[in-house]
């Protein structure tokens, strides 16, 4: 959901494709990073996993694959490996974006920063809470199951705070900051199976999943891939307003939402 999250980003923008336009490179290596860690996640729950240390051998690996792409991505961010073409004019501008709309944001200081951050996040974090308690209720009263509600429903709502900042930065132009910070949730999506892991019961819960959730997780790699050919091609085809690879992302989505439905009720 998120990555059709910047499909629809698209949309913000009238020129070109948000894939043409962004000017740093690493959010390719970002990209890479997250197909892995999610082909990982589909292997892990076809293999199955085996209790290790309150959590699993796969869990474990899962976190430290995690936390090396983390790693793998400030290495990238420091040494500039690639270089955008510089006849593009729309991306000539230097490797951090500097956003398009130049009205001021307001003075604010450090600590007004953070403490702001701290609270919003705060908020979302009990938001959170609460959308797992009624997304459970959903699934018991509508029979769709817990895996459909989870991965649609519940999907869209824990979605939109990364909605509203990727459409603010793509309307500012900060195009990078708008896709790294979807790629960036999705590799700490990751990183949280470990956190689940250690404090779930029982057998590890790579263990207590099965096609549905490995379906989902070989969507996500497939729609994060398609991205990662737009910005490799940086082609200005558009349709419906939007990039061929923003539209290949929707049609794919859609298509596997529907999929995930003929699977409801699967674990």
């Amino acid at each position: 959901m998120q990555v059709a999250v910047l499909a629809l980003a698209d949309l913000a923008i009238s020129k070109r494709p948000l894939t043409s336009v962004v000017p740093d490179p690493v959010v390719l290596l970002q990209g890479a990073v997250n197909v892995a860690l999610l082909s990982l996640v589909a292997m892990a729950i076809v293999v199955g996993d085996r209790a290790f240390w309150a959590g699993g051998y796969w869990s474990w690996g899962l976190a430290v694959a995690a936390v090396y792409g983390f790693i793998k991505v400030s290495e990238g961010n420091r040494r500039y490996p690639w270089i955008v073409n510089p006849d593009d004019k729309e991306v000539s501008r230097k490797r951090n974006d500097q956003p398009e709309d130049k009205r001021p944001m307001g003075d604010y200081s450090m600590v007004r920063l953070v403490g702001e951050t701290v609270v919003s996040a705060l908020v979302i974090l009990v938001a959170g809470y609460v959308v797992a308690t009624v997304g459970d209720a959903l699934a018991k009263q509508t029979g769709l199951g817990a895996s459909f509600v989870g991965v649609a429903l519940v999907a869209i709502a824990t979605s939109l705070p990364e909605a509203s900042s990727v459409f603010a930065s793509v309307k500012r132009g900060l195009y990078t900051m708008a896709i790294s910070g979807i790629l960036g949730t999705n590799i700490l999506n990751v990183l949280l199976l470990f956190g689940v892991d250690m404090v779930a019961p029982g057998e590890p819960v790579l263990n207590k999943v099965g096609a549905f959730a490995t379906v989902g997780a070989l969507l996500g790699a497939l729609v994060t891939a398609i991205f990662l050919i737009g910005l490799s091609e940086r082609r200005d085809r558009r349709i419906w307003r939007m990039g061929t690879d923003s539209t290949a992302v929707l049609v794919l989505y859609l298509g596997g939402l529907y999929l995930l439905y003929t699977m409801r009720g699967q674990p």
